[in-house]
């Protein structure tokens, strides 16, 4: 799953990771992979990234994309998709370091799988490439290549 994220963060920063050092563990007798990793992530623009997973969590249960928190120079950035399939539960809240803070959420046009499919199917009329494509998830899997290797 962490996969996915990962690409979500390469997205969200346009930034590529330089270095990544992660750590995952098997229970045994809870489930086949690993349930909980940590990682963390030095990217080219220099930020430093923390990423926790759990699959087990004693905590409430969070939505396929996750709770995402974001700290900046200037403030924090909260993303949600609590709703999984109603959008309206989902969340987005900025927060200055001063205390300020807005929520938002745009969406126009269809999302989830229908808004995936309609813009797989636009990109193929209009013979382009869509907005998002498999092309995108290689710098993750290279992600993989640039580990820190511990002997």
């Amino acid at each position: 799953m962490s996969i996915h994220h990962f690409d979500l963060l390469r997205l969200i920063l346009a930034n590529e990771p330089l270095l990544v050092s992660c750590e995952a563990r098997i229970r045994r007798g809870v489930v086949q992979s690993p349930p909980v990793a940590v990682a963390s992530m030095l990217l080219d623009s220099g930020a430093v990234v923390s990423y926790r997973g759990s699959w087990i969590s004693a905590g409430p249960n969070t939505a396929w994309a996750g709770e995402w928190r974001m700290e900046f120079q200037h403030g924090q950035l909260f993303w949600t998709s609590a709703g999984e399939d109603n959008v309206l539960l989902d969340r987005v809240v900025m927060r200055s370091r001063r205390g300020s803070e807005a929520s938002w959420l745009a969406c126009d046009g269809p999302h989830d799988r229908a808004g995936t499919l309609a813009e797989f199917v636009s990109a193929l009329r209009a013979n382009r490439e869509p907005e998002t494509s498999g092309r995108d998830n290689l710098g993750t899997i290279a992600l993989n290549d640039r580990r820190s290797r511990v002997d």
